[in-house]
């Protein structure tokens, strides 16, 4: 057993259009994770009926856990500049 945080990051990956995020999008942000080094659960896997949201298990030490969250903070930066929403990330709030 262990701790995690559960995640929403719709607004990063909707875009302009402010759509619903589609299956896609989550799949394709969830990679880019996995190439950060960093394991997320999608929510659609855990019974959230709304795509965007994932859960971020942690059972590391602080300082792990840590760096894995400045790699998701690093990984939505790179989406939204990548998309031209870098207005968006001036709206992320990290702790």
């Amino acid at each position: 057993a262990g701790f995690f945080l559960w995640i929403d990051v719709r607004k990063f990956l909707a875009g302009h259009e402010r759509k619903a995020v589609t299956a896609e999008q989550e799949k394709e942000f969830l990679q880019k994770m996995l190439k950060k080094g960093v394991f997320m659960t999608a929510g659609k896997g855990l019974s959230n009926p709304d795509a965007g949201y994932f859960r971020l298990c942690f059972v590391k030490p602080e300082k792990e856990v840590t760096k894995g969250i400045e790699r998701v903070v690093e990984a939505l930066r790179e989406w939204v500049e990548a998309r031209g929403l870098e207005e968006k990330f001036q709206e992320l709030q990290v702790w």
